[in-house]
């Protein structure tokens, strides 16, 4: 097993990750950068067949990465010996007069040769063109999800982002095969990619994208108008709506009368006018103190208004001048204001079958789709 020292992995990081997600220009610097510190020829090597299988697969270019490195590998470095068949990946590096001093170098006899790796040879012949096979674009982002067992028969996964899955499943699972000869990608002591399981290539079938300028104004030129799904009818009285986008224009503010009150409201709270819903505010609360009653009061009251199209000065005016009709609650027990608006509300409710004016945007809201 090939294995980085402890100080190859503290001075440069080349695995798996560094590998399969790198940059060609700056994954080529990195393996040159990590031969020069550790000369660990073996390494580079099963690092330069795995991206080899990276490049079969990818739709950018990762043909020949550090192709002079490994030329130099295989014509002067002794330790590569102990790996013969390894070469059999890299013929197309060499020229033919280099090629035999490889074979030379590596196995001693032409005839040893094409003995030993006749079999190996016509396995790869047909992955050869997908090992130099350079940028391939695809039309639609692609990516790709392999499963494994590793050494100790435990199953996991493999990701691959920006692939061309335009290879045949044998090719694919030849490519997934090479993987499983490797020795350099381990977890924990365990050998990763000892059996292919399955692989999948997942199409990327692109949506919005608000990072595009042009297409983020055309999105908000049809854009629906939405409230908070939390917010009250009392933060009409409160003054505190909330604008959905800064850029949205106000409009002329529309004259408000007892009859349309509620309507304009609507209008204006799904167009963020800001100007007409100030306009709203000091309809209802014309004359009226809202320091009088609480937050809820004040909800319930200015429900009763918008129901009505009334001032909340007059809508509270004939509340208090109406007489008690709870028979629940004690003669001597006047009720609250409260409990008054809440029952005179529940009255109007019942006769009107009226829903509440954030049901009322947000069914306006959907017919605006």
């Amino acid at each position: 097993m090939v294995v980085k020292t402890a100080a190859q992995e503290k001075t440069i990081q080349l695995g798996q990750r560094q590998l399969f997600s790198m940059k060609r220009s700056s994954l080529e610097k990195r393996m040159n950068d990590f031969f020069k510190i550790s000369r660990d020829s073996k390494y580079i090597i099963e690092c330069a067949i795995s991206l080899l299988v990276r490049n079969s697969l990818s739709a950018a270019d990762f043909s020949f990465v550090a192709k002079e490195l490994i030329r130099s590998i295989f014509l002067t470095d002794d330790a590569i010996r102990s790996m013969p068949f390894s070469c059999l990946y890299f013929r197309d590096y060499f020229s033919n007069d280099e090629w035999q001093t490889v074979i030379t170098r590596l196995f001693g006899h032409q005839q040893t040769f094409q003995q030993v790796t006749k079999d190996m040879q016509a396995s790869l012949e047909m992955l050869r063109p997908h090992f130099i096979s350079g940028e391939r674009p695809t039309k639609k982002k692609t990516n790709m999800i392999s499963y494994f067992k590793d050494e100790a028969d435990k199953r996991h996964s493999w990701n691959l982002s920006n692939v061309n899955p335009d290879i045949t499943k044998e090719e694919h699972f030849h490519l997934m095969s090479i993987l499983s000869t490797l020795t350099i990608f381990h977890k924990e002591g365990v050998r990763k990619f000892a059996t292919p399981i399955y692989a999948d290539f997942l199409v990327y079938h692109p949506s919005y994208d608000t990072r595009n300028e042009e297409e983020a104004s055309a999105l908000q030129a049809k854009n629906i108008q939405l409230v908070p799904i939390q917010t009250l009818i009392n933060t009409i009285t409160e003054n505190q709506v909330n604008p959905l986008s800064e850029d949205t224009p106000t409009t002329e503010a529309e004259e408000i009368t007892h009859e349309n009150v509620a309507a304009v409201l609507n209008k204006a709270a799904a167009e963020n006018d800001q100007e007409t819903l100030q306009a709203v505010k000091d309809f209802l609360m014309a004359g009226f103190d809202p320091g009088t009653l609480s937050p809820d009061e004040l909800n319930e009251l200015a429900k009763l208004a918008l129901i009505h199209g009334k001032s909340m000065l007059e809508v509270y005016q004939e509340i208090n001048s109406q007489p008690n009709e709870e028979p629940d609650i004690p003669v001597d027990k006047p009720l609250t204001n409260k409990e008054r608006m809440q029952q005179l509300l529940q009255r109007k409710n019942q006769q009107r079958n009226r829903s509440g004016l954030l049901n009322q945007i947000n069914r306006r809201g959907k017919k605006r789709k």
